[in-house]
């Protein structure tokens, strides 16, 4: 529960720092991003046996997450007809697709 307390501090703290200065951190959230892949990159090749596992799975094991780009993707145009906003926008926040699935 200590864990749900930070998380939501944090929050509420960079709100009222946001709010209340003129800090500007221009592409620190950009860095910040590049830094949560790279440190899941050296988690998963930390994992062992992965390699084994992913062998033993063979390709089936890639169309979860092959499904899971085009259902995104497929979303993703079909909100852009319904909702009459151009294709790349749809396109592009339907690509996001959950990065925190990652971990």
């Amino acid at each position: 529960m200590s864990f749900l307390y930070l998380v939501v501090s944090s929050l509420l703290l960079g709100m009222l720092v946001g709010k209340y200065t003129t800090l500007d951190f221009g592409n620190l959230y950009e860095f910040m991003l590049y830094l949560l892949i790279f440190t899941i990159g050296i988690d998963i090749g930390k994992s062992k046996g992965l390699r084994e596992e992913l062998k033993k799975l063979g390709k089936l094991s890639l169309l979860l997450p092959a499904s899971t780009v085009v259902g995104s993707l497929a979303g993703g145009f079909l909100a852009s007809l319904l909702l009459k906003v151009p294709l790349k926008w749809g396109l592009a926040i339907s690509a996001g697709f959950g990065w925190y699935s990652l971990t």
